[in-house]
């Protein structure tokens, strides 16, 4: 098992990574392939969103967009991601239900038991100190509230590694693509994460290339 390995510095500005991850993440709405189907699944009956690593938006707001009822905030340690996030809710015509936020989420800035369901798309393995984000998400959900996280994993088999990075655009992406990968964990690594983190009621559930966690918060606990 390789080892994991921080993400390095980049190597393209800031402002044009963001550009391009937006690229890439359009491209994939466009093309179905932003594997939202559990999200919604488990986002089902909440209605106050919180979103941490919101990057470009498009993940909180297809989940919104159908949920008159529903309201997003996103969090994102980018600022060049929120300026993105706020004109793709413009585009999406959801500016007024949504509200993008520049902060770590190693320091939510928000009341205890304040969202309903928070949830994180492909960013857990950027995340500088993951147990005091999980502690923090404890802390910002009500009681019964759920969360979901999905990320790559890092024991991807080196022929799908190989095709997914054949694939992924833009090209200039491809070794952003292989850091993540090499950035991000094993479900054992994930479950000694939120074992540390004092969070009891979760499911671990790995595919070929994506990791999902879900969990519900006790409120007893």
């Amino acid at each position: 098992m390789n080892i994991r390995k921080s993400e390095p510095n980049l190597e393209i500005k800031e402002t044009e990574f963001a550009e391009l991850y937006d690229e890439m993440l359009k491209s994939m709405r466009d093309n179905g392939w932003l594997n939202l189907q559990l999200l919604k699944e488990k986002s089902a009956g909440y209605s106050k969103f919180l979103e941490i690593g919101s990057g470009p938006g498009y993940i909180g707001l297809e989940i919104i967009k159908q949920r008159d009822d529903a309201m997003l905030t996103g969090v994102d340690i980018s600022e060049e991601m929120i300026t993105i996030a706020k004109r793709n809710a413009k585009k999406y015509a959801l500016q007024n239900r949504v509200k993008y936020i520049n902060e770590d989420a190693q320091l939510l800035p928000f009341h205890d038991n304040e969202f309903d369901f928070v949830f994180s798309y492909r960013s857990l393995h950027e995340w500088r100190n993951p147990i005091a984000v999980f502690k923090e998400i404890k802390r910002v959900l009500k009681g019964n509230g759920s969360f979901y996280i999905l990320d790559l994993k890092r024991d991807i088999h080196p022929k799908i590694k190989q095709t997914v990075l054949e694939k992924t655009f833009p090209a200039e992406l491809r070794k952003s693509f292989l850091d993540s990968v090499n950035a991000s964990y094993t479900i054992s690594e994930i479950k000694e994460l939120l074992s540390n983190s004092g969070i009891e009621e979760y499911s671990v559930v790995e595919e070929p290339i994506y990791v999902h966690i879900n969990g519900t918060i006790n409120p007893l606990n």
